[in-house]
């Protein structure tokens, strides 16, 4: 995802200046098209706002479109075999999806290095997006295994997760980020599956 985000970059432009001058021609008159059709005109400092804005979230947003068309298509592919029958493996446990521990590190690296500014750092913001959208997932596969055993109050607490995410996204997904960064130390799954195993669901 993050090499998908870095090939839209790249051919938008080679470098940080002829970047911004396509995304400046590609949205800039899309901007005003739309703003001319409102009511209300968008005045032309927001105008140019909304370019650069899109100039530093093309990045994110081009991980994040390929990492949910990827697992959408994965997870479809995966039902149809199911009920098809040709499925050769059992049904995953999603809820247990685990990242590798030294992910994390590239995850680190990708943060830092973009804040390095140009094109090296817009590159990374495309590194950093994909990272953050994969943790933010295995954060969301946590929150499944660990509100099992919950009854009739687990689909309220996961809905209302998922409602909040919708609505407050950045926070909740800070959340989920950090929650999948610690479940590896604190081991939260693990004792949620021994108290399961004992009986205690609570």
């Amino acid at each position: 995802a993050g090499l998908f985000a870095a090939l839209n970059i790249l051919l938008l432009g080679a470098d940080i200046d002829t970047y911004r001058t396509s995304i400046k021609d590609l949205f800039g008159g899309l901007v005003k098209e739309i703003s001319d059709k409102l009511p209300g005109q968008i005045p032309p400092e927001a105008q140019l706002a909304l370019v650069r804005q899109t100039e530093t979230t093309l990045p994110g947003i081009a991980a994040f479109s390929w990492i949910i068309l990827m697992h959408g298509n994965l997870w479809l592919a995966g039902r149809v075999a199911r009920t098809s029958g040709r499925l050769s493996r059992p049904w995953p446990d999603l809820a247990r999806l685990e990242l590798p521990q030294p992910l994390a590190l590239t995850f680190i690296a990708s943060i830092a290095a973009s804040y390095a500014g140009g094109m090296p750092g817009l590159l990374a913001s495309g590194f950093a997006a994909a990272h953050t959208i994969v943790y933010a997932i295995a954060g969301v596969a946590i929150l499944h295994s660990l509100t099992r055993g919950l009854g009739v109050l687990r689909p309220v607490l996961l809905g209302l997760a998922y409602v909040l995410l919708v609505v407050v996204t950045k926070p909740v997904a800070v959340g989920l980020v950090t929650l999948a960064l610690v479940e590896p130390i604190l081991g939260l799954r693990a004792r949620r599956i021994a108290r399961l195993a004992a009986g205690r669901p609570n």
